[in-house]
C-alpha cells in the first residue's frame, strides 16, 4: 500500500509517505536500532505546546530500524567512489556530492573524478544535499549495483528532483533503505513507550528523554550534546561523543553532530519544494532545534544536512522443506 498524506503547514502544503516496505534489508555495516511499538500514538497536544500544528505527528504503523549515529565519511566514502563515473562535472567537487568524505584530486583518463578520502575526518557526519541522499538509498536498496540505474530509482524517483511541486520523489512501496520521514524521526527520538509509567506511552520534549534541553558542551563533562554555540565547540567531531544522552530506543547525536535530513516535502504555492530538515548541528543553536515541536527545512539540490538512514527489518530466515523441518520445530520448542 502506498499513500500520500497531506498537512497543511504555515501556508504550505506538507506531502509525506506512507509506504509498504520489504525485509530482508542487509546491515551493511552500519550500526542499527529497531524502533518497536508499532501502531503507537502520535503526539498530543500537551507535548508540543508551541507546535499545537503537529498533533499526531510520531505514529507509525510498523516496525523499521534506523540507523545510531548519523552516517559518517566512512560509511559513505564507497558510494562516492561508486557513483563518481556518473555525477555531473559541475557537481565533482561539491560539498552537496561528496559530503566531505572524499577529497576531489581531478579527472582520470576517461574523465571519471578522482576522490581521496578523507581521512583527518573518518568518524564525522556527511552533510549532503537531498538528491545525493536519495541516490545514496536508491544503491543500497539496489545490492549497491554499479549500473547507473541503481542510483536513479528505486526508492526515490531522481528524475523528480527539483522539477517542482507536480512532481515530487516520494518513497516507493518495497523499500528497504530510506531516508526516515517526519514520523518515523519523531518516533525514534522522542516516544518512549513508558514516557508516563510502565506501559503508558508518550513522548519526551527533547531527544534524550526529557523535556529539559540538553546541557552543551564537551565529551566527558558532563554534557549532553555539541551543539550550543556559546561553549567554544571544536569544528569537527566523531559521531557518538556523548553515549548517555541517547533517546529512548538507543538513538545517538539526535543533539547535535548535522541536522539530519527528511524525505516528506513541504510544497510552497506550485513553485517551491522543500525538505524538512530535524535536529541540531555541532556549534549550533539548539534548544529550538532540538524540540519536538520545531522542524527547519532546506532545497532538495543546494542544502546540505546529515543523513540518518532508516530500513526494513530483515526477514527472518526461511527453513529450507524436508530436512530442516525438524531444525525448525526443535528451534520453535527450545
Amino acid at each position: 500500500m502506498h499513500r500520500h498524506l497531506f498537512h497543511t503547514i504555515a501556508g504550505a502544503t506538507l506531502l509525506t509517505n506512507a509506504a509498504a516496505h520489504a525485509g530482508k534489508a542487509p546491515d551493511y555495516g552500519f550500526d542499527w536500532v529497531t524502533i518497536g511499538a508499532p501502531g503507537n500514538r502520535g503526539v498530543i497536544a500537551s507535548e508540543v505546546p508551541m507546535g499545537t500544528h503537529l498533533v499526531g505527528m510520531g505514529a507509525v504503523d510498523r516496525r523499521y530500524r534506523m540507523t545510531r549515529t548519523e552516517v559518517t565519511h566512512t560509511q559513505y566514502f564507497e558510494f562516492v567512489q561508486a557513483y563518481a563515473p556518473y555525477v555531473n562535472d559541475n557537481f565533482a567537487g561539491a560539498p552537496q556530492f561528496h559530503g566531505g568524505s572524499g577529497l576531489f584530486v581531478g579527472f582520470d583518463g576517461n574523465g571519471v573524478p578522482q576522490y581521496q578520502f578523507n581521512a583527518n575526518n573518518p568518524n564525522i557526519a556527511s552533510r549532503i544535499a537531498w538528491e545525493y541522499a536519495a541516490r545514496f538509498v536508491n544503491w543500497l536498496h539496489s545490492g549497491k549495483a554499479s549500473e547507473q540505474a541503481a542510483f536513479e530509482s528505486g526508492v526515490y524517483d531522481i528524475a523528480l528532483i527539483d522539477q517542482g511541486p507536480d512532481s515530487v520523489a516520494t518513497r516507493a512501496p518495497g523499500a528497504r533503505f530510506w531516508i526516515p520521514s517526519q514520523d518515523e524521526w519523531a518516533k525514534a527520538v522522542h516516544y518512549d513507550p513508558d514516557r508516563y509509567g510502565e506501559g503508558q506511552e508518550g513522548y519526551w520534549l527533547y531527544p534524550y528523554s526529557s523535556d529539559t534541553a540538553p546541557v552543551p558542551g564537551p565529551p566527558g563533562s558532563g554534557a549532553q550534546t555539541n551543539a550550543g554555540n556559546l561553549w567554544g565547540a571544536p569544528g569537527t567531531m566523531p559521531v557518538g561523543q556523548y553515549p548517555d544522552a541517547d533517546s529512548p530506543w538507543g538513538l545517538l547525536d539526535a543533539s547535535g553532530g548535522a541536522r539530519e535530513s527528511l524525505d516528506d516535502a513541504w510544497v510552497f504555492g506550485d513553485v517551491v519544494v522543500l525538505r524538512p530538515v530535524a535536529g541540531s548541528a555541532l556549534g549550533g543553536p539548539h534548544q529550538n532545534n532540538d524540540r519536538l515541536d520545531v522542524w527547519g527545512a532546506g532545497f532538495e539540490t543546494s542544502s546540505i544536512y546529515g543523513l540518518r538512514l532508516a530500513s526494513a527489518i530483515p526477514g527472518p530466515g526461511a527453513c529450507p522443506l524436508l530436512a530442516a523441518l525438524l531444525v525448525c520445530a526443535g528451534r520453535r520448542r527450545r
